[in-house]
């Protein structure tokens, strides 16, 4: 998520907002990995999850799929060590 989180950032996390919206942060977890994503909500009710890192495509979740992705929660705020 370069340039918004960079490695080693601590992110805040409200675990109670799990719907959701449009060009908000989330933690997503797919397996047994974690994931933080941007969300673009999509015209056929999917999303695509964003990374403010170029490098990385965006992937697009189908509305069907949405049921198997777990939403930890939306990122409320992002520290760094100085």
């Amino acid at each position: 998520m370069e340039p918004t989180i960079s490695d080693n950032e601590t992110v805040m996390v409200d675990t109670s907002e799990t719907k959701l919206r449009d060009g908000h942060i989330y933690v997503i977890r797919n397996g047994d990995h974690l994931l933080v994503k941007r969300i673009q909500t999509l015209w056929n009710d999917g999303v695509q999850l964003l990374s403010d890192n170029k490098e990385y495509p965006p992937q697009e979740i189908s509305s069907s799929d949405l049921e198997s992705l777990e939403v930890i929660g939306k990122v409320v705020w992002v520290g760094k060590d100085l």
